[in-house]
């Protein structure tokens, strides 16, 4: 969505406040001319000030997790592929932190909490929905550099609260990535012309 699009473009690039309208409306007319059929749409002030709050919250749980860590790298839309015997399996994780013994995974989520739902049944929920997402980054890092562990943290944006999975919960993270693609798999119909 062009909402996404945007969050994700000031949190790469932590424009000055002056320059994030300009970024956003970069990120708009990107995702425009990405989408076919997308029509074009004026956005009100209150939609760029909820996207600028949205990535604002973001940059600053990054800003205190890399000040909590000993940070050797950072990578945002960090591009990582793992390699199976039935195919590759590619994304971009949206921020990467490295330290000496983790790979630290953070992905921004812009879902709306609904009103009925409390926090932690919302983050409960889509966690089980994002949690394939994160075992297949987790698996491929793995398989990248055994040596680190793994965490990786859902950052929800609506509700500025996060969701971790440490190491310990990536232990199968290959075997249960190759699992949950067999179910998609087996539930995908084929056809056949």
């Amino acid at each position: 969505s062009v909402n996404i699009a945007a969050v994700h473009r000031l949190c790469e690039t932590r424009p000055p406040e002056q320059k994030r309208r300009h970024v956003i409306d970069q990120a708009i007319r990107e995702q425009h001319d990405r989408t076919p059929g997308l029509a074009a749409t004026a956005y009100p002030d209150s939609a760029y000030d909820a996207i600028g709050t949205a990535a604002a919250s973001a940059i600053h749980y990054l800003d205190d997790l890399h000040a909590d860590l000993d940070v050797q790298h950072t990578h945002d839309e960090y591009y990582i592929e793992l390699a199976l015997d039935t195919g590759t399996v590619s994304g971009f994780i949206d921020h990467l932190i490295v330290t000496p013994d983790t790979y630290h995974v953070i992905d921004y989520k812009t879902d709306r909490k609904p009103p009925a739902k409390t926090p932690t049944e919302f983050l409960d929920e889509q966690a089980a929905h994002h949690q394939p997402q994160l075992q297949a980054y987790a698996a491929a890092l793995n398989h990248q550099d055994p040596t680190r562990d793994v965490s990786a943290t859902l950052y929800f944006t609506d509700i500025d609260d996060t969701y971790t999975w440490d190491s310990t919960e990536f232990t199968h993270a290959l075997s249960n990535t190759v699992h949950q693609l067999e179910l998609l798999l087996d539930e995908t119909p084929v056809r056949i012309d």
